[in-house]
């Protein structure tokens, strides 16, 4: 059914299936695209979804909950799969559908990889484990690396932290002491990889993160090397300022949408955005921004987020960069008053009233901020038509903008002259006659 809402009807009003879609719906599962009043759906990622909600029915002999008129992932009761269809459903059930499988084709072919990776499983995860080992290094971290300053120890991340110098830079050194590949240990060894790659990916690219020079597998566990930068300050420090006004904001808000969309390129997420792991730095006369912290782990190999700012719902890691970036943008201008209305009418929009919405995409805000410094469009005053058989209510109305365009059409024939002005929903026509050079009817 979720099909038909592409349909389209040749009837003059131009009505769609998805007009009168409650009258056709074949089962009450809630959708997003309803919800974020698309315009443009896509058909099968609706399909998609609906197959998510109703998997999760099938595998887990229970119901998603509905979390404000959609249904949200709650862990199952009982789970028979032991967390093996955990993420392909998350992913069909995600708001936007962007974030979801493209087709059911896709799906089936995830769901078949899944329900035979048990029979693939030991050729998986010997793959797996060779590409780690040839990541293997002979480094003798300590030595060839010897720590510069006192060595910072988080317990937690089982990581160990410090500077040093390398070809006479000041480098930063981390050591994961309790990450290593392991044969036996699939899942951790996934995760270790697809850190592996994320390492390669920012080492052959230039990107606004400090430089990576070394990374591997040492005796001592996992380790990277990267550049240590010592101007700058972080963005909360840079807010904390009183006296910073408009223009070098702006140019920080560019700089992280720069950063930010540069990786999404690529393929890579930060995953954990926040002003304390954004450097701002003055070059020339230009304020710049650099990605901290996009190398960093959690004692299970996983990238760690800060949950103040993360929306409520479970997204993915992009998504979850576009959300951070609105709310650090937000506070980049919440001191700065009317000059930055539309930048923050703006960001209120994306977010939604209750500031839990996950933006599409970052260029709205790009374009906005590009044109902020623009004067503001001087209000042009209505223009009223009054006519007696004019079909309005008796107060008047309104002939709504489309988007903030009206449409100008002219005809002529040999006895009047026609102009036609439409809006979003009406048309009004003017009618002259050449005779008498007045209107003759509207």
């Amino acid at each position: 059914m979720s099909g038909l809402v592409a349909s389209q009807f040749p009837d003059q009003q131009g009505k769609s299936v998805g007009d009168v879609r409650q009258l056709l719906a074949s089962s009450a599962i809630p959708v997003p695209e309803e919800l974020l009043g698309e315009e443009e759906i896509d058909a099968a990622r609706i399909d998609v979804y609906q197959i998510g909600v109703l998997a999760y029915r099938i595998a887990f002999n229970q119901a998603l909950p509905l979390q404000q008129e959609t249904v949200e992932w709650v862990d199952p009761e009982k789970d028979p799969f032991e967390g093996k269809l955990t993420e392909w459903i998350r992913q069909a059930i995600e708001m936007l559908p962007d974030e979801r499988q493209a087709n059911a084709g896709q799906q089936l072919e995830e769901l078949t990889q899944i329900l035979y990776a048990d029979a693939q499983q030991d050729d998986d995860s010997s793959s797996v484990y060779g590409a780690l080992n040839k990541s293997l290094s002979q480094a003798n971290i300590m030595v060839d690396w010897g720590a510069t300053t006192p060595i910072e120890q988080d317990f937690i991340k089982q990581r160990m932290s410090y500077q040093s110098v390398h070809d006479g830079r000041q480098v930063t050194v981390r050591i994961w002491s309790g990450l290593q590949p392991q044969e036996g240990q699939a899942g951790r060894n996934r995760h270790l990889l697809r850190f592996i790659d994320r390492c390669h990916t920012l080492r052959s690219n230039t990107l606004q993160v400090p430089q990576l020079y070394d990374f591997g597998f040492s005796m001592m566990g996992l380790f990277t090397v990267q550049e240590y930068i010592e101007d700058g300050q972080t963005l909360a420090a840079w807010l904390d300022q009183q006296d910073v006004s408009l223009p070098p904001r702006l140019q920080v808000a560019e700089s992280i949408l720069r950063a930010v969309n540069q990786l999404h390129d690529l393929g890579l997420a930060h995953g954990d955005l926040k002003p304390e792991n954004i450097l701002v730095r003055l070059q020339g006369e230009q304020n710049q921004i650099i990605l901290l912290d996009m190398l960093d782990l959690d004692s299970n190999g996983r990238l760690p987020f800060s949950p103040e700012y993360s929306p409520s719902s479970n997204v993915s890691s992009k998504a979850r960069d576009r959300y951070a970036t609105y709310l650090i943008i937000d506070e980049l201008f919440s001191r700065c008053g009317g000059q930055t209305k539309k930048i923050r009418e703006e960001i209120k929009l994306a977010l939604g009233d209750n500031l839990q919405e996950v933006p599409k995409s970052l260029e709205p805000l790009r374009y906005t901020l590009e044109n902020a410094s623009l004067p503001e469009e001087p209000e042009t005053p209505k223009i009223n038509f009054s006519w007696g058989d004019l079909m309005c209510s008796e107060t008047g109305e309104d002939l709504e903008s489309d988007q903030g365009n009206y449409y100008l059409s002219v005809r002529k024939t040999p006895s009047e002259f026609r102009m036609y002005i439409t809006g979003s929903r009406k048309k009004l026509a003017l009618f002259t006659n050449y005779a008498e050079d007045k209107l003759r009817s509207v």
